[in-house]
């Protein structure tokens, strides 16, 4: 019987004392807080929105955290459709890509970015419906004509090398005028005065609209191109200048009249023969004192 007890005494002591020995305690209260994730979410549209064939969805993806790769790519149905660059990177920002589908059916429109620490950020899926399009007398589209890459540049011409926003204005922050298909080619008309933003000519009708630089292949005489100045577009205000009031002349001096006006006026005899204003003729009179002509 004792022997039972003692054995169950050592077991008991092996069970709960040794594994003691091998714990190591996690103290999580000094732990270095993790960098905020960088997260994305498509915010428009939203959730079974309705369009039609042929009509230009915008997608609106709003980004927080590091992103050292300024791109963005979008996926219809997981399929890649486009990937759009950025000038810089940039911790938060409202991104925005276009997509014009070509037939009826629900699709499921995902975003996609690289983080700043290489991981890559998907944002939540949204499902829309299109339906068939309707006839539309409103409707932009660009009316480019097909790159040749062996026909020469006879005139400065902008082509397409992706899907990208022709605007209204050289900036990000005019609207969308008409979306650009790869490989349609368009006359520019003019460029912005930084030389970032080139204006085209996307229709037969004359209409104009402006495309960032790093998104088109340029060909022809650029120099030809006129500069447009404005407000990217900087306006250009005429400033009147306040004129510098006319500094007042300072009064000449006005010439001391000569000291002698005659020869009787040389005080001595040195003055009288040396003449110094030019009488001429003068001579010392010693024994009246004084300079006669």
């Amino acid at each position: 019987m004792k022997k039972k007890q003692i054995f169950i005494l050592i077991t008991l002591f092996l069970v709960f004392l040794l594994p003691g020995c091998d714990v190591v305690e996690l103290n999580t209260r000094n732990a270095p807080e993790s960098p905020p994730a960088t997260a994305m979410m498509i915010t428009i549209p939203f959730d079974n929105q309705h369009f039609s064939v042929g009509e230009l969805v915008e997608i609106k993806s709003e980004v927080s955290g590091a992103i050292s790769t300024p791109t963005i790519s979008l996926l219809v149905d997981g399929v890649m459709y486009r990937t759009d660059s950025f000038q810089s990177a940039f911790t938060e920002a409202n991104l925005y890509q276009t997509w014009t589908p070509a037939n009826p059916g629900t699709y499921s429109l995902q975003t996609s970015m690289v983080s700043g620490v290489g991981n890559n950020v998907v944002s939540n899926q949204v499902t829309v419906i299109v339906d068939e399009a309707l006839p539309s007398e409103t409707e932009v589209v660009a009316e480019g004509t097909e790159l040749d890459e062996n026909e020469e540049c006879t005139v400065p011409r902008a082509a397409a090398l992706g899907y990208p926003f022709c605007r209204s204005g050289p900036g990000t922050g005019y609207g969308t005028v008409t979306n650009l298909e790869p490989g349609q080619s368009f006359p520019i008309t003019a460029m912005s005065g930084s030389g970032s933003w080139w204006e085209i000519e996307y229709s037969s009708s004359g209409g104009t609209c402006w495309v960032w630089d790093n998104l088109v292949e340029l060909c022809g005489n650029l120099e030809e191109v006129p500069v447009i100045y404005g407000k990217e577009k900087e306006e250009v205000v005429d400033v009147e200048v306040e004129e510098e009031p006319e500094q007042e002349q300072p009064e000449k001096e006005k010439p001391k009249p000569p000291a002698y006006s005659a020869c009787h006026d040389y005080p001595d005899f040195s003055t009288c023969t040396s003449d110094p204003e030019g009488f001429g003729g003068c001579s010392w009179n010693t024994g009246l004192n004084q300079c006669e002509p």
